[in-house]
């Protein structure tokens, strides 16, 4: 062999070791990744969310510019869970956040339809930025690739990467078995797509390449199984299903048409309506201990002019900042929490001072029968609903249907670190073999601070209001 003391000029030299150094590199895909601007969060500071420089965090489905082709089909997408992870994460669309949700473990496919024990996902899950679906969820995608050509690096990574999409389907979740009737089977649009980087991919437009190349029977399996079943003494009934199949131009149209996809000037717009309801809530407060009005009847006042759009804001903007005021940010949780129990489906009945089923009758008596029963609480009754509304989800958490649970930090080893400081839907469902999860609904060093006129004008008396 040839040695570099041989080489009596330099530039000789310098040319091998040049080609010495190339040559014994390892070879690395260059992926073309965007990251957030980290505008969303650059607002009032009692609404900030801020990293420990006191930044405002990144939020990973506003931050991005929504880049969606039907021509090319390829869209840009955010990786929540990764390709044989053995954990499964969900994505917060309050804090802009994903949060650990569950281990994967070996599990058989409740449907029967495939006998290989299932163990981790054959496939990448992510969503598109700035996209909701028809159940307003983040636009779920489900990805085939390497996970070198999904990530600038290891996961997780706050970038975009460009997919190519494939096709669609439908997946359908089931909160209560049995659902044999289609109405009780809630449906999304799930698109389908590749990483047009990945040589094993280069060619693959639609499903018929796609299914050539995977075991799409492992792959549809455990999308049907991989987020857990009801289960009922020791019984297992399906929670999730896969129908139909949608070509890939129109599986686009679909999403977009069938969705929502936030404009720059819409976000912001929304954004700044939410945080002048969640004024209002504030000023509500204060006015009741400054003794200008009694609680019930602001409250019902409030629930009446800007409830639904204090649902909908909790859906998707931040109320306050625990870093700011820590008593505005747990009043605030506590008021989610009162929403959270009617998306449940409960109504909370005053005069019993209970939250009860809300009869499933007429439409327009279902959607007022709360306001009614508004005007006839009293302070102390008012007061009772919101720490019930915690009870409430405590107990929903245990019967297998879903509910909601309120995250501070997604701590924990096999969590991402990230602060939430957010209500969380939980589908209740569970894998049959995993460990029981020991999630708290609630901090249980948090209470409800009761709201009373320093008068007690409205200490045992109802607030009908004709």
């Amino acid at each position: 062999m040839l040695s570099i003391c041989q080489f009596k000029n330099l530039n000789y030299l310098l040319i091998f070791l040049t080609l010495l150094v190339s040559s014994c590199a390892k070879k690395e895909v260059i992926v073309e990744t965007i990251s957030p601007t980290g505008n969303w969060f650059s607002t009032k500071d009692q609404f900030r969310y801020k990293d420990f420089e006191g930044e405002p965090e990144s939020h990973l489905f506003f931050d991005f510019k929504p880049v969606l082709n039907i021509d090319k089909k390829y869209l840009d997408v955010v990786v929540v869970t990764p390709e044989r992870s053995d954990f499964h994460y969900e994505f917060d669309l309050v804090s802009g956040k994903r949060y650990f949700s569950h281990s994967y473990c070996k599990e058989s496919d409740v449907w029967k339809s495939y006998e290989p024990s299932l163990s981790t996902p054959p496939y990448t899950e992510a969503f598109v930025p700035r996209l909701l679906d028809q159940l307003k969820m983040p636009q779920k995608v489900v990805i085939f690739g390497d996970r070198q050509y999904l990530s600038s690096e290891s996961f997780p990574q706050d970038e975009t990467v460009r997919v190519r999409v494939i096709g669609g389907m439908i997946e359908q979740f089931c909160d209560s078995f049995p659902c044999d009737e289609n109405k009780k089977w809630n449906s999304r649009l799930v698109l389908f797509a590749v990483s047009p980087l990945d040589p094993a991919y280069k060619d693959t437009h639609s499903f018929a390449t796609l299914i050539k190349k995977i075991d799409w029977k492992e792959v549809k399996a455990f999308l049907e199984n991989g987020r857990g079943r009801t289960i009922n003494d020791r019984s297992f009934y399906p929670a999730y299903r896969l129908i139909g199949q949608v070509f890939p131009t129109k599986a686009m149209k679909m999403a977009l048409e069938m969705g929502h996809l936030f404009s720059d000037r819409e976000a912001k717009t929304l954004r700044r309506s939410c945080e002048n309801v969640y004024q209002k809530l504030y000023n509500l407060k204060k006015d009741v201990l400054q003794a200008e009005e009694t609680f019930p009847k602001a409250f019902h006042q409030f629930y009446k002019r800007y409830w639904n759009l204090f649902k909908t804001c909790r859906r998707y903007v931040r109320a306050s900042s625990i870093t700011h005021n820590a008593k505005d940010h747990w009043f605030m949780e506590y008021m989610a929490s009162f929403i959270h129990a009617e998306q449940m489906g409960y109504l909370y009945q005053c005069r019993t001072k209970a939250w009860i089923r809300n009869v499933e009758g007429v439409v327009k008596r279902r959607e007022n029968a709360q306001e009614e029963e508004l005007k006839f609480c009293t302070s102390e009754s008012l007061n009772l609903a919101f720490e019930k509304a915690i009870n409430l989800m405590t107990g929903l958490s245990s019967s297998g249907r879903s509910y909601y649970r309120y995250i501070q930090y997604d701590s924990g080893a096999k969590s991402l670190g990230n602060k939430i400081y957010s209500w969380v839907r939980d589908n209740g469902k569970r894998l049959s073999c995993e460990k029981p999860r020991e999630y708290s609904v609630y901090p249980s060093d948090v209470t409800w601070s009761p709201i009373k006129n320093p008068e007690n004008k409205d200490k045992d008396v109802s607030v009908y209001i004709r």
